[in-house]
């Protein structure tokens, strides 16, 4: 659209409209040298609304309008402005919006404002570097301050986001991994705190591993011990996390044998080729600890024969007060990956195998109600979409035949063993199924 136009348009446009209209262009690559684009976003800023005021804070390209509305007194626009598209810079040496902003966030020393700056994924590379390297004007903040700053880039997608192109750039690619290096170094540079601590623990928890070169690795993990037994924990997950750092396999491998927890934790929810007897190893050895991080092993959730010796020790795991706890975090991981990766169960029974293999004859009815069960549910969701088209018609008459045939299966089934089964309940539930069922049909 024509400038003239697009002016004319959001000038009597409603707000709500000028709004959507900005938002459908955020993070689209506009020069801030645009001056066509300045004249409109100029203009918006003069209608004075307060709807538009946060589209322009939120998805605007013009830095003078952006710091004009970071500058008002209102928090919530400063907040926006900050968690906005404007931290984006284009040309390098400009004075962009980031430039003009950093020492008045540093003077007003609020962190309900750093914590949006610093989690904003558009925010430049050399920003966060300068903050964990604690460069200009970083140096500035007080040890607490600096750690909390750093804290906020956790969420920023930026720092758990790998080197990707496929044009192959050695340059580019070093450039770019500068930023996990710098993240790494802060277990060599933070003050021993416990807070620091915790934003470690955060913070290797989703950096990408590309340690600082040239470096211990083991003694920076190792400076997070405690210095005796009423140190925080807070100590031990640092030293656990950052153990994620270590990327050879021959040092990752000793740490299956280290005398530290901490680092046997890593080494559990690290481990990238799992054998079921490394899970039956590492139950007998650490218990509850090392399921609690075989959890988060995506790759035991991976492998059908790892997950199946997992399932196993969860339901060997203590558990005094009889809560469970262990098998249901296991099915609720299955659950996530499941959604995630539903290949990686394929082969695991789901009903569709021939009953008949089922040899426990109780067992083999209970199988059947429940995929019966599951297979009423498929059909009422099939059921609430309207589709017209033959393919599903088709599909949907197969689906029925295919229930009516799995509960004849099952009548007869009940039927034979009636004077060995003595239970209500079964036979409530089959017949509901089955009067829900005729009556749908």
């Amino acid at each position: 659209m024509d400038l003239w136009k697009e002016m004319y348009l959001l000038k009597h446009s409603e707000p709500q409209f000028v709004f959507d209209s900005l938002e459908k262009n955020r993070r689209k690559k506009i020069s801030f040298m645009d001056e066509d684009r300045s004249k409109l976003e100029e203009m918006l800023l003069e209608r004075n609304d307060p709807i538009i005021d946060l589209a322009l804070a939120l998805y605007g390209s013009t830095p003078d309008v952006a710091y004009e509305l970071f500058k008002r007194p209102s928090k919530e626009l400063k907040i926006a402005t900050l968690s906005g598209t404007q931290v984006l810079k284009e040309f390098l040496g400009k004075d962009d919006f980031v430039d003009r902003v950093l020492s008045d966030l540093i003077e007003e020393d609020d962190t309900e404002l750093y914590h949006p700056f610093f989690s904003n994924d558009l925010l430049p590379d050399e920003i966060i570097i300068s903050l964990y390297e604690r460069e200009d004007p970083f140096d500035k903040l007080d040890d607490r301050d600096w750690v909390l700053c750093c804290s906020y880039t956790d969420k920023n997608k930026r720092i758990s986001t790998p080197y990707n192109s496929t044009w192959l750039d050695g340059l580019a690619e070093y450039d770019y991994n500068k930023l996990f290096s710098a993240g790494w170094n802060l277990f060599k540079t933070f003050p021993k705190t416990p807070l620091a601590a915790n934003v470690l623990s955060n913070l290797a928890s989703v950096l990408v591993v590309h340690p600082p070169y040239d470096t211990n690795l083991i003694d920076m993990i190792s400076r997070w011990k405690k210095e005796s037994d009423d140190d925080s924990d807070a100590y031990d997950r640092a030293r656990s996390y950052g153990a994620n750092m270590i990327n050879d396999s021959r040092q990752f491998e000793e740490l299956k044998k280290s005398d530290d927890l901490a680092l046997r934790k890593a080494y559990y929810r690290n481990q990238k080729w799992v054998k079921p007897e490394d899970v039956l190893e590492g139950f007998e050895k650490d218990s509850i600890d090392y399921i609690d991080e075989a959890l988060y092993n995506m790759n035991i959730f991976a492998n059908a024969e790892a997950r199946e010796a997992l399932k196993k020790v969860c339901w060997e795991a203590p558990d005094p007060g009889s809560h469970m706890d262990q098998p249901n975090y296991f099915n609720g991981r299955c659950e996530y990956w499941q959604s995630q990766h539903p290949e990686w169960f394929e082969d695991e029974w789901t009903g569709e195998l021939p009953f008949e293999e089922i040899e426990n004859q109780n067992d083999r009815i209970e199988k059947r109600i429940e995929h019966l069960s599951d297979g009423l549910n498929k059909l009422n969701k099939k059921l609430s979409v309207e589709d017209d088209s033959d393919y599903e018609n088709e599909r949907e008459v197969s689906i029925t035949h295919y229930l009516k045939s799995e509960m004849e299966a099952i009548a007869q089934l009940l039927v034979q063993i009636h004077r060995k089964v003595h239970s209500g309940f079964i036979y409530g539930v089959i017949g509901i199924a089955i009067g829900y069922f005729i009556a749908r049909y």
